[in-house]
């Protein structure tokens, strides 16, 4: 079996049977397997949680995999909501897949990193807030600034952008963020 499909098999065995478990009252007619208490039981989840989590950030990160199965480890680790993987994902929100395409996709599907980022939610937004205005190239402004909108809203990234350019005393991350502000991403929401 291909490696990549067995990662993305394995992974998604653990969440159909993670989630439940972790959600779960305690209860005294609670069955679980190997004889095990609730406490440990839920440690061990936690520990497969933590050890998938790893995993599929070393997929991301080695250049080496396919592309196939770095889609997949970015893809588990959205499904995850794995907040340690947010640096991981915003610093690889430009690898795409696809190298020609003939027909658009949405930047979703074009840029695997968005979509994971925005399941994560809230925790990433801190982070993205963070990467905006740094020195970037065209197309990993619009993904950070589109994940942020899509996580909040775009006039709350508009807000926060603000806060934070006016907060700022080094002048040219302070004009890279009035840049962005004046740029056609905002300009939408004028009308």
């Amino acid at each position: 079996m291909n490696s990549g499909i067995w990662l993305w098999f394995s992974a998604l065995v653990s969440i159909l049977f993670m989630s439940p478990c972790l959600s779960m009252e305690a209860s005294e007619d609670m069955k679980l397997p190997d004889g095990l208490g609730k406490g440990t039981y839920l440690q061990r989840l936690e520990r497969e949680r933590r050890d998938t989590i790893q995993a599929m950030i070393g997929i991301v990160t080695a250049k080496e995999r396919s592309v196939e199965e770095r889609v997949e480890a970015i893809r588990v680790l959205g499904l995850y909501r794995a907040k340690e993987a947010i640096p991981i994902l915003i610093d690889n929100i430009t690898f795409s897949p696809y190298e020609f395409v003939k027909d658009l996709p949405s930047l979703d599907e074009l840029y695997p990193c968005l979509p994971a980022l925005v399941t994560i939610g809230s925790p990433t937004s801190e982070a993205l807030l963070d990467r905006i205005g740094e020195p970037a190239s065209e197309i990993q402004t619009k993904l950070l600034l589109q994940a942020l909108c899509q996580i909040e809203t775009p006039e709350f990234a508009r807000s926060k952008i603000e806060k934070r350019r006016n907060l700022l005393v080094e002048a040219d991350k302070k004009e890279r963020l009035s840049r962005l502000l004046r740029g056609s991403f905002f300009s939408s929401l004028d009308k």
